[in-house]
């Protein structure tokens, strides 16, 4: 295949501009109470734009999580409804509850297919090594001293 931008239009390499619609649930408590709460979302597919923007937030490499949020949760022009630091909060703020952040992150794994590939995904070891790790640590023990 040779590489152009007419192939990779016919291959879907590029993220749609228009965001997806999607409506997410969250619950909050309320004078003891569970409350129910339901909101229409837009959310961009990611790409490398994502993770331009992501790797300039200031919150970067404290909380890639509200920067993946923020990156993807928008209106429904495609301009960003949050900042990082919107969401891990501030001194006059704290940061959203963990519920409404479940589902955005939730949100931002359907639209981009995330389940499907984790799904998929093979178990993790219950040893806490990769298989390669323990192929790898194989192979070595058997090498003779001198190599």
């Amino acid at each position: 295949m040779e590489l152009s931008i007419a192939t990779l239009e016919e291959l879907g390499a590029f993220a749609p501009a228009r965001p997806e619609k999607r409506e997410i649930v969250w619950h909050t408590k309320k004078d003891g109470e569970t409350v129910k709460h339901t909101a229409n979302v837009y959310v961009r597919k990611l790409s490398f734009a994502t993770l331009s923007t992501e790797s300039v937030s200031p919150n970067y490499r404290d909380n890639v999580l509200a920067a993946r949020i923020a990156a993807s949760i928008v209106d429904s022009n495609g301009k960003p409804v949050f900042t990082a630091a919107d969401l891990v909060g501030n001194e006059t703020r704290g940061p959203i509850c963990e519920s409404l952040g479940m589902a955005l992150l939730a949100v931002v794994a359907e639209v981009n297919n995330f389940a499907g590939e984790v799904k998929n995904s093979p178990p993790p070891n219950p040893s806490g090594t990769s298989s390669s790790s323990q192929e790898s640590a194989a192979k070595q023990s058997q090498k003779p001293k001198n190599e």
